[in-house]
């Protein structure tokens, strides 16, 4: 009997729970939405359409996102490098010597979506390989929008 009951309360819970969420979203949709604006360099988007890929990143390309609404500070500006990687550095088809070159492949997470340039991962790995003197160079390949 006591299982019964339980179970019974524990369905009731998380009904009760699911609701509410789901009431907090629609209220949040409804009187707060999360509006972005996009200004691109040129009219140029972030991406391009690639025909085995799908999606390409797209070479010297810039974007600023911001909300003035809501977030009045928030402020990214993406930029895409000549070989279409969200990175400052250009690099050589050929290495220099003595540098180990790691490439870095994945998606929004690699890219570093909603965070400036300095403080995505892969430029903190890069850093601090860096500060302890090993030569590296980290080419950052993440694209948004990609999946595993």
């Amino acid at each position: 009997m006591q299982m019964k009951e339980f179970l019974k309360n524990s369905i009731r819970v998380t009904l009760i729970t699911v609701v509410l969420i789901v009431c907090w979203e629609v209220f949040l949709r409804t009187f707060a939405p999360q509006l972005s604006e996009n200004i691109y360099n040129n009219g140029i988007s972030l991406s391009t359409a690639d025909s085995q890929l799908g999606t390409l990143l797209a070479p010297k390309a810039m974007n600023i996102q911001f909300n003035r609404e809501f977030y009045p500070d928030y402020k990214i500006e993406y930029r895409i490098n000549e070989q279409g990687f969200r990175d400052e550095a250009v690099y050589d088809r050929r290495k220099s010597p003595n540098t180990l070159r790691i490439l870095l492949l994945g998606d929004s997470f690699v890219f570093g979506i909603g965070n400036q340039y300095p403080k995505i991962w892969p430029v903190i790995f890069e850093n601090s390989l860096r500060s302890r003197g090993y030569p590296v160079e980290v080419i950052k390949a993440g694209i948004y929008g990609y999946d595993t």
